[in-house]
């Protein structure tokens, strides 16, 4: 059985260590074979494009002639494409990590990225094939930091270097070229990112006679006015294209091969609920980076996607948006879809003044699963996995926003002892924001509340299942800091039938009575047994004079 390659971006490594490889080699055809001369390829985070950049790299650089790495793979069906084999030298930048806090440390980062870029290509200072300009010029680079030169035309006059040295054109590989602006949302530098960007890839693809073809990965399409301005020769391909889809991501076919392989074939079912659901043009596809881990975690299901980057832009976007906004993403929360105007282009100025872009950037950055119906898009969240990642991140921001006043109606409930109230709240709250199909643990409602009340209480201290008090642990301790506020306890039971419920809430409270829950607490504190049956929740409560 071969070892998984989780996290691996690099081609030729994966291929040497003989891990398993889902052949997306006839990407390289259909670039060679297309009529476009620069292709720009947008898709979600970690659904492969850095690997299959890695991979155009590993077969065009004409530095890994005689390699063996695409032996047996799709790629050597095409006669074309192999002709072209490790017969070209190739310019591959990447753009993930840059430092975007200001102006200065973008500017120091990129100029080091780009010094770095050179260096690989150390042969060239002292290439007779080259003019003295030329020569003066890498050596600036190199040597000097950009002294006498900027780095906006870095990557045209590299390709005209490597173009005279080796008397063949050039690839150039982007890897990620929107990151360092959406990383810079909200902030000033943004501007001076994206002006920089502009120009270095505008001297880069167009007019550059050193240029062969270019392939450019990111997240989103910044709007040609904004980054691509002028270019004729680019083609752009997205999440709603119908060419390319099956290369980004893993097909159906794919994950069945994949789970076979690992001796997991009865997996199936519970994959497809939890990673399928994303359509991008034609083809169904699947997370290759969450099945990937569930694979390797014996097929165990988790959201494996929502800690591999951080959601910033999103939460920024919630911010700037009106009720209509709310009411669809709290509609998509609730398992329903919804149809809206789609934009497959980003303006980023334009973005705080249209809170409808918020459905096109979540689309784009996997959120949302958008198709194309005879009256505009539908969008809808994509599947199990996707619903968690709201519950932690999207709807904590609609919670704090929408549901303010019945979760200050919550919290006073709690306070003043009335059982009836809270169970009116928590019901309410729960069928405006949460969707059946994850409500499958007592851990999904407790993580629910205590993110209701982080807001509302200042005064209090609270703890999940993560301080250990008597006999174990609480599922909710609110310990009063300041104020003549009573403290809470709270454990909750997950009921199989709607008729459980107060036998279940019962038992919960006679838990916390029996482990001891409140030990250490000092005045006055309230006990509540809580018991949900999908989203019908039935409250218990006790009262103890500490």
């Amino acid at each position: 059985m071969k070892r998984l390659p989780i996290g691996y971006d690099d081609f030729k490594a994966l291929r040497n260590e003989g891990r398993y490889y889902v052949d997306k080699s006839q990407l390289i055809a259909e670039i060679v074979n297309g009529d476009a001369q620069v292709f720009l390829f947008t898709r979600p985070r970690r659904f492969g494009k850095s690997l299959n950049i890695s991979m155009l790299d590993a077969f065009f650089n004409l530095e890994y002639v005689g390699n063996t790495w695409f032996d047996g793979l799709k790629v050597e069906e095409c006669e074309d494409c192999m002709k072209m084999k490790n017969a070209h030298p190739v310019i591959h930048l990447d753009l993930k990590g840059l430092n975007v806090d200001d102006e200065r440390l973008f500017d120091k980062t990129v100029r080091k990225r780009i010094r770095d870029l050179y260096g690989k290509y150390i042969y060239l200072k002292d290439s007779d094939a080259l003019t003295d300009l030329q020569r003066e010029y890498y050596s600036d680079i190199v040597d000097r930091d950009f002294e006498k030169t900027g780095p906006s035309e870095s990557l045209k006059d590299l390709s005209a270097m490597l173009q005279a040295h080796h008397g063949k054109e050039v690839i150039l590989l982007i890897d990620e070229y929107d990151n360092p602006i959406q990383n810079s949302y909200g902030t000033e530098v943004q501007k001076r990112i994206i002006a920089f960007m502009r120009n270095l890839l505008t001297n880069a693809l167009k007019g550059n006679s050193a240029l062969k073809l270019a392939v450019i990965t990111g997240v989103m399409q910044i709007a040609k006015e904004s980054i691509f301005s002028g270019l004729n020769n680019l083609y752009v391909n997205n999440i709603l294209s119908s060419s390319f889809s099956e290369y980004f991501g893993f097909t159906e076919p794919e994950v069945r091969d994949l789970l076979g392989h690992c001796e997991f074939p009865e997996k199936f079912s519970e994959c497809r609920e939890w990673y399928d659901g994303y359509r991008f043009g034609e083809s169904d596809i699947y997370n290759p980076w969450s099945i990937l881990n569930y694979v390797s975690e014996k097929c165990t299901p988790r959201p494996y996607w929502a800690g591999t980057s951080g959601n910033e832009i999103i939460r920024t976007l919630l911010d700037h948006s009106t009720q209509d906004t709310w009411d669809v993403v709290s509609a998509l929360s609730g398992g329903g879809k919804a149809i809206v105007d789609f934009r497959d282009q980003v303006v980023y100025s334009d973005i705080e003044r249209d809170p409808s872009a918020i459905y096109s950037i979540m689309a784009m950055s996997g959120y949302l699963n958008a198709k194309h119906t005879d009256f505009g898009y539908e969008i809808s969240i994509p599947n199990r996995e996707v619903y968690q990642i709201y519950e932690g991140t999207i709807l904590s921001a609609i919670n704090q926003n929408e549901s303010s006043v019945r979760i200050a109606m919550l919290f006073a409930a709690l306070r003043n002892n009335d059982g009836e109230a809270i169970g009116n709240a928590i019901g309410e709250l729960i069928r405006g924001a949460l969707s059946s199909k994850i409500l499958d643990s007592e851990h999904v409602y407790q993580s629910f509340l205590i993110g209701m009340m982080m807001g509302f209480c200042g005064n209090y201290r609270i703890f999940g299942d993560t301080l250990e008090s008597g006999e174990g642990f609480a599922d909710i301790r609110m310990e009063c800091t300041s104020g003549v506020g009573p403290n809470i306890i709270i454990e909750l039971k997950r009921s199989k039938d709607e008729k459980d419920l107060a036998h279940d809430a019962s038992a919960a409270l006679g838990q916390i009575r029996t482990k001891g829950y409140a030990h250490g607490l000092k005045g006055r504190t309230l006990f509540y047994g809580i018991s949900f049956h999908k989203k019908t929740p039935f409250v218990l409560s006790e009262e103890s004079a500490g």
